[in-house]
């Protein structure tokens, strides 16, 4: 994998955080896994936390220059939560259209290492869920935990 930033949680291991450096400076990047019972999946938020309200920004674009950095601390954060909650399948869709094809662009170019452990599917144009294939363009993604049964 990538190099990544140090990852920082604390229970219930639902929020990470870390720090991306480069030329905009030292940045607090937050991964939260929101859970939606309704929906039966966690919601995955990705972006920068505001210094003065805490609150996590998702519209921000901070071209750090370190996004393949950022990206494998997002792929460990994910990695993680899926191994404490191994039930608990992940829902993934980029706020924007270039953010969504970042995420799929990752998850291609990572997907050997990780599918052995986990499930990937792609919220396909016709709103079907297929196994994810990286030639093709996704709205959402899901990914869960392979179980042994």
């Amino acid at each position: 994998m990538d190099e990544k930033y140090l990852l920082f949680s604390w229970p219930p291991f639902l929020t990470y955080e870390f720090f991306s450096e480069g030329p905009k400076g030292r940045v607090t990047k937050r991964v939260d896994f929101q859970n939606f019972p309704e929906l039966g999946v966690h919601n995955l938020s990705f972006g920068d936390v505001d210094s003065v309200t805490n609150e996590l920004n998702d519209r921000i674009i901070t071209d750090n220059r370190d996004s393949k950095k950022v990206m494998a601390a997002i792929i460990t954060a994910v990695m993680i939560f899926c191994e404490r909650y191994p039930q608990a399948p992940i829902y993934l869709k980029g706020n924007t259209e270039a953010r969504n094809r970042l995420y799929r662009m990752t998850i291609a170019r990572h997907l050997q290492k990780f599918e052995s452990r986990v499930h990937i599917l792609g919220q396909a144009s016709n709103d079907e869920w297929i196994f994810f294939r990286r030639e093709l363009d996704y709205k959402a993604f899901l990914i869960q935990k392979k179980l042994i049964t």
